[in-house]
């Protein structure tokens, strides 16, 4: 089950002189597609279209070229960008979002999770939150706010008649979590829901809780479960805050009967906390930890020694710099590099840009500098340098360690660039990213590796090891990206999203495989936050040779406590799923054993508890269903389970489909389950109604969602079919963008969180239209020429003109021609001179008079052009 989210997002400019545009980078729940966005300047509002991205990018530029009022929304893995670009200074605007998370459950309670990272993404200090949940009382019961239990929901009715409950939270930047949650019921253990459209086709969505639908019975056998600790990565090891969550799973996870044991990594070694099992208690468990957390080896293991960091002059510091980055080292900031000279001995990073062209050092003062760099290397210091086409003539110091270094001249349009993850920092940066301003590398040296590249493999950020440390090289030019960007590509250019050395993952696996191989423990419970990124192909073959090591093989629960919550430390993408670290090597311990995996990033820790509780049913070793519609005289066209966990036993399935049928529908379902000998059968009938006001729009965008993901994984390279199914249903995704154009006529305010589709219903010109005349326009938008089909009742004089969006007279397409009937014409998007006009949009004006009455009508209609 999926939830429908819309999010407002008021956006505030600048009083000034100058028109601001207005960049928001965030994040959103995991699994969450975005499907409609709204854009309010004052009083007006219009919804966006989904294009292809490159043309969306292409119009939005060329139109704020021009001061005008679009916003435009895209996404590249799991990072989104809003870009706003209001029409005057000191006014507001809004943002609707809508969006489709995935569902959470513990128990027969729903949980959603909401974006807090996006919605604390300001510099309010009081961060106010208002909430409508649309009202089902029939079906989804009382909504509650998970972390705030007593805050209460009012009734509501907005302006269209839809029932709400409503909440305003008075400040959410303290929270780490925001989730609403409400209950589903389950009849006799299953949901089922579905209705039919107008187009002929039915969909369903039906839910099960295999425990209630098959009478099963708990395993509550006592069990014996070893709790690894690895804290030997630099992120994520807190112990006031850890070590509470840890102890709750560990709770929930044991009762009366079963024994435990604590080993924890970290500092360069591993301790058994525990000498051997011990009987489960809630005292023994405090009592380990607490002497854990009270000992200098937690001290050890939190101790973290920051880096002193140079930026080297105010250039490096403008392109460098993020927010934050004290917490990951002592900074400090010089003029000019050669006034830094005397502190590149206490360096572990040097990061400096202007001395190569802006504030260029000769021969004399680069010799000043090479024995102390000598020095800084000797030591594993990384210095970070700038290079473009300007340093072609003038640069010394890179060139001095890669004498063939040259820059082509940098491109201003914006284009992916990727991560090589055989270099020697590659696998530290996001898989891919978008940026302006590339400059392409060129050299002539066997030692210096590509870390990051263009799509033809063309190179942007090099490096080249120089005795023990690193010189890396960037052709990005940064200096005017916004925080979120330097968030993004900093960190890993200055070393800061990953541990170097002391990483323990491997010895604590093998540590553990010799323990069990000793004593034997039913169940190992890993908690890890190594950041040390380990390929698909290298994971699947280590666990592999890892699991044959074991004389009886545990079942491994994984939690990989790496959030991501500061800067992201370095990952990886499987079937469209993002790893820290180590989690996918943990992912594959998990599902190979027939456990759970949780990344903390996207699972919270009170679902991680609820989870891990001793009190299970039988795990599912296979389920199969028959799906017959309507006595077998119809088909179906699609069917899939939604948001599959792996080895959850307690979690309800949630399956989508959509048929021809239009009557009845039966689930024939045989589940076989892991300690029952005999599979169980269970028959689900279930009659559509038959009520076509209802138009179902939720569960055909959940199914091309879910067809997507299968192209992402799939067929990649197939981005033609990827854009035709996502504009198809209108879902954004790494090649569609949302694109709202200029504001259009009406000036009405309609507050209906649900649906304001009459807001795009316009009239222009509205007191000089009359119903005798038509324009038909094909097709638009339009690449190479548009069709203009005129229709008219009486004999009348023409005049046909095509406008820019700023009101300036392109071309006159027809000058006082006498018409009569239809007529059809056709602009091939040039202006008066025969040159092709920019992408953009433009505005068809067609003046009809009578020739009998001398009456006039002006009609006014928008042209697309696509180059």
């Amino acid at each position: 089950m999926n939830n429908h989210f819309i999010l407002s997002i008021p956006i505030i400019t600048f009083s000034s002189n100058q028109n601001i545009e207005i960049v928001h980078r965030f994040e959103l729940p995991e699994g969450s597609v975005i499907n409609d966005m709204w854009l309010w300047i004052g009083d007006s509002v219009m919804q966006a279209k989904m294009y292809d991205t490159w043309t969306a990018t292409a119009i939005y530029d060329s139109i704020v070229t021009n001061k005008r009022d679009p916003a435009l929304l895209k996404k590249k893995g799991n990072q989104y960008e809003l870009h706003v670009y209001p029409l005057e200074s000191g006014s507001y605007g809004k943002v609707k979002i809508n969006m489709i998370t995935p569902v959470k459950w513990i128990g027969e309670n729903a949980i959603a999770e909401l974006p807090i990272r996006m919605l604390n993404a300001n510099n309010l200090s009081k961060k106010p939150l208002e909430i409508l949940f649309r009202e089902k009382l029939d079906v989804w019961g009382e909504p509650k706010i998970y972390e705030l239990p007593q805050q209460e929901f009012t009734h509501l009715i907005d302006t269209a008649g839809y029932n709400y409950k409503i909440t305003n939270i008075e400040d959410i930047s303290e929270l780490n979590s925001l989730k609403i949650s409400y209950s589903t019921t389950f009849n006799e253990g299953k949901f089922i829901t579905g209705n039919e459209d107008k187009s002929g086709k039915s969909y369903f969505q039906l839910g099960i809780l295999p425990g209630d639908l098959f009478d099963l019975t708990t395993d509550t056998t006592p069990k014996k479960n070893l709790y690894a600790i690895d804290l030997s990565g630099n992120k994520s090891k807190n112990l006031d805050y850890l070590l509470p969550n840890i102890e709750n799973v560990m709770n929930s996870g044991m009762k009366d009967g079963y024994e435990f044991e604590v080993l924890v990594s970290g500092a360069g070694k591993i301790n058994q906390l525990t000498n051997e099992m011990m009987n489960y208690s809630s005292q023994n468990v405090d009592t380990v930890l607490n002497k854990f957390f009270q000992s200098t080896f937690a001290d050890s293991i939190t101790f973290n020694t920051k880096p002193n960091i140079i930026f080297a002059d105010w250039d490096a510091k403008n392109s460098w710099n993020f927010k934050g980055i004290e917490e990951y080292g002592d900074v400090k900031y010089f003029d000019y590099i050669t006034d830094a000279i005397s502190s590149f001995s206490n360096a572990q990073v040097i990061a400096a840009y202007r001395y190569g062209f802006d504030d260029p050092i000769n021969q004399e003062q680069l010799n000043a500098m090479l024995t102390p760099l000598d020095s800084f290397f000797v030591k594993g210091g990384r210095l970070v340098t700038y290079f473009d086409y300007n340093r072609n003539d003038g640069e010394l110091l890179a060139r001095h360690y890669i004498p063939s270094l040259s820059s082509n001249h940098f491109q201003a349009t914006a284009q992916t660039i990727y991560r090589n993850d055989d270099g020697n920092i590659g696998k530290s940066f996001p898989e891919e990213f978008d940026h302006n301003f590339v400059g392409i590398l060129s050299y002539n040296d066997p030692d210096v590796k590509i870390e990051v590249m263009t799509a033809n493999g063309d190179p942007v950020i090099i490096s080249k090891k120089i005795r023990n440390g690193l010189l890396v090289v960037i052709d990005i030019w940064q200096i005017k990206d916004d925080g979120a960007m330097k968030s993004i590509v900093s960190p890993p250019l200055l070393g800061l999203n990953k541990t170097s050395s002391n990483l323990l993952l491997p010895e604590l696996l093998q540590y553990i495989s010799q323990l069990q191989n000793s004593s034997s423990f039913d169940n190992c419970i890993l908690f890890s936050n190594s950041d040390s990124i380990i390929t698909e192909n290298t994971a699947t073959s280590f666990v592999s040779e890892y699991l044959f090591s074991f004389s009886n093989v545990p079942k491994f629960n994984t939690i990989n406590l790496l959030d991501g919550s500061d800067i992201n430390p370095p990952s990886i993408s499987v079937n469209n799923e993002l790893f820290y670290g180590s989690g996918y090597l943990l992912n594959l311990l998990s599902s190979n054993t027939g456990g759970l995996h949780f990344e903390t990033y996207k699972n919270d820790w009170d679902y991680i508890t609820s989870l891990s509780n001793y009190a299970s049913n039988p795990l599912i070793r296979n389920l199969d269903m028959q799906i017959i519609v309507d006595d077998g005289s119809s088909d179906i066209i699609a069917s899939r389970e939604v948001n599959p966990i792996k080895n959850d036993p307690n979690k309800p399935l949630f399956f989508i489909g959509e048929t021809d049928g239009q009557n009845k529908i039966n689930f024939n379902i045989t589940a076989t389950f892991y300690g029952l000998q005999n599979p169980v059968e269970k028959n689900i009938e279930f009659l559509f109604p038959h009520d076509t006001t209802k138009y179902e729009t939720l569960i055909p965008s959940l199914l091309a969602n879910e067809q997507l993901n299968d192209l992402f994984n799939e067929s990649i390279l197939d981005t033609a079919k990827i854009v035709n199914l996502a504009i198809a249903h209108n879902l954004l995704t790494d090649f569609t963008a949302l694109l709202a154009l200029e504001p259009n006529d009406t000036i009405h305010f309609l507050r209906n969180p649900y649906d304001e589709s009459n807001l795009t219903v316009v009239e222009e010109n509205k007191d000089e239209i009359s119903d005798s005349s038509r324009i038909d326009i094909y097709p638009n938008p339009f690449n190479s020429q548009v069709q203009i089909k005129l229709y008219v009742k009486n004999t009348s004089k023409l005049n046909l003109t095509i406008y820019n969006i700023l009101g300036q007279k392109i071309i006159s397409i027809v000058n006082n021609e006498i018409i009569d009937d239809s007529y059809s014409y056709t602009w091939y998007g040039q202006n008066s001179f025969g040159s092709s006009v920019s992408t953009g949009l433009y505005l068809l004006r067609a003046e009809v008079t009578e020739t009998d009455s001398n009456k006039k009508e002006i009609i006014t209609k928008k042209l697309l052009y696509l180059k």
